[in-house]
């Protein structure tokens, strides 16, 4: 062990410059490789399941074919509501799909109401009042996006309704209300906070107060991906209620969740919604493709560079191993073994690997620490904004290590073997 570490010592000293520069190829690659990781994984992260959600597994989305809640709420009549909706019998014909396991409706609130408080909270300058969407989801459904010791049920007349509210919403207010709270919004920080709603009464359509109209309390009891982004949202029966209150139907289905038993099923279930004249929502599943298919596009160029740099490491190693020829022949007269010769040989290409490859992590490291900063600082003004792109830099930074010592490693295999079993006669010129 102690000759071994001696070769190895006096073989990389004569050489490191060389061998310092065949290995500039593996740091490139390598910063490649680590920077285009995380950009990668930090969108999926923080922008697409942060900011628009990510449906479970063998989960559909489905919406009515045709028309906007908003476009029916600026042009709808008081019998039309404010939008289309997916009728109760198309639900049924898909509950009875051998590979549908349930089906979970969200529920119209289907008439205008205004929302307004939290000015304290929010440090608004001044008293603030909108117009705002509401739906009614299953209490079952979102249990897991309620905050804990709070209850998502109908609380009944007279006491605060329980609503969640969208996470787009709160990365849309983490924006734009940056500057004055100084602190970012987190769904623990707003569970408990109150606002007043009237129902019955908008100012979008300019429509005279609704006698039946009223003033509620509402509590945010958490966030959910399945509540309305431009709103909030209550559970079902309280929807049902305050629909029926105003002379609405009850139950108004704009979108429903289609959770399978079999999800490899799922063409069969979205041909036979489509039939029914039921639209499925895809944008999700088409950004996680658009997101994979970039992913693999930078880690393919990442690929590549790592390759070159084998091949050039390749040549250096052969080059070497030609110009050392006697040297190596030396070794195995003096009865160097040669597994021996090779060990000393991949070592160094090895070691080479290994600081390249800390180099370029180093180098992802801060290009990604600048590009992020800049990127957040350009987003600042967008209406919703990520509080980062980038993921963690722990595992790209271990993987890229690894693929840094391996394609090294790789490179340098054949000239090692070649090393290791020339005839030392003939290196030595006997």
């Amino acid at each position: 062990m102690r000759g071994f570490g001696g070769l190895l010592r006096g073989s990389i000293r004569r050489d490191v410059g060389p061998l310092l520069v065949s290995g500039l190829g593996i740091m490139i690659g390598v910063a490649a490789l680590v920077f285009f990781l995380r950009l990668g994984l930090g969108a999926k992260e923080h922008i697409f399941e942060g900011l628009m959600g990510q449906l479970p597994v063998g989960t559909l989305e489905l919406k009515a074919e045709k028309g906007t809640a908003l476009l029916g709420f600026l042009t709808g009549s008081q019998t039309k509501g404010l939008g289309p909706t997916i009728a109760e019998p198309h639900l049924e014909e898909l509950r009875k799909h051998p590979a549908v396991d349930k089906v979970h409706e969200r529920l119209r609130v289907d008439f205008p109401m205004i929302a307004w408080g939290l000015q304290k909270e929010l440090r608004l300058p001044k008293p603030m009042a909108v117009d705002v969407f509401a739906s009614g989801l299953p209490e079952d459904y979102v249990a897991g996006d309620v905050a804990k010791g709070y209850s998502f049920t109908d609380p009944g007349k007279g006491k605060p309704i329980p609503v969640l509210v969208s996470k787009r919403l709160l990365a849309m207010a983490n924006s734009a209300l940056a500057a004055t709270l100084r602190i970012e919004l987190t769904p623990k920080l707003i569970a408990g906070l109150t606002y007043n709603v009237q129902l019955g009464r908008s100012f979008m359509t300019g429509s005279r107060k609704d006698p039946r109209a009223r003033v509620v309390t509402c509590q945010v009891v958490g966030v959910s991906d399945r509540a309305t982004t431009l709103g909030f949202s209550v559970p079902a029966a309280v929807a049902a209620r305050w629909n029926e209150e105003f002379g609405r139907p009850a139950r108004p289905v704009e979108s429903a969740w289609v959770e399978l038993t079999e999800p490899q099923r799922m063409a069969e279930v979205v041909k036979v919604a489509r039939s029914l004249g039921v639209a499925v929502d895809e944008s999700q599943r088409m950004v996680a493709v658009a997101l994979d298919a970039a992913l693999a596009i930078l880690l393919l160029v990442a690929g590549v560079l790592l390759s070159l740099a084998a091949m050039i490491i390749a040549q250096t190693f052969y080059a070497r191993v030609a110009l050392r020829r006697a040297e190596y022949a030396l070794y195995r007269a003096l009865g160097a073994k040669r597994s021996t010769v090779i060990a000393v040989v991949l070592a160094e290409a090895a070691g080479v690997g290994l600081l390249c490859g800390v180099l370029g992590v180093a180098l992802a490291l801060g290009l990604g620490g600048f590009v992020e900063t800049q990127a957040l600082l350009a987003a600042a003004e967008l209406p919703i904004a990520p509080t980062a792109l980038l993921s963690e830099p722990v595992l790209p930074a271990l993987a890229g290590l690894a693929v840094a010592v391996g394609f090294a490693v790789l490179g340098a295999a054949r000239p090692a073997i070649k090393a290791a079993t020339s005839d030392p006669a003939q290196g030595l010129g006997l």
